[in-house]
């Protein structure tokens, strides 16, 4: 069975409303906690892809924007910063 943090990981956006009640978690190590803020930015910049083609869900893309500028900001101040270059594919994957 797997742990709070594996199930965490496994949809991100369904446990946490926003990246700040990831930061407030006490329960999650540092490193977990970028990972999972992490998943989340892959998963918001999955949306935006999307949308660019058409294929969007529910949310409207200005609100994805917004969490993933947020999610940003959260893996800011954990100190977390992407020291490789965006790759060629929309995602920054």
């Amino acid at each position: 069975m797997p742990n709070a943090f594996e199930r965490a990981l496994q949809d991100t956006e369904r446990h946490f409303a926003s990246p700040n009640d990831i930061l407030d978690n006490h329960e999650f190590s540092r490193e977990q906690k970028i990972k999972l803020l992490k998943n989340w930015d892959y998963t918001l910049r999955l949306k935006l892809v999307a949308s660019e083609e058409s294929m969007t869900g529910p949310e409207p893309e200005g609100r994805t924007s917004e969490k993933l500028r947020r999610v940003g900001k959260a893996l800011e101040q954990l100190g977390y910063s992407d020291d490789q270059p965006d790759g060629p594919s929309k995602t920054g994957a």
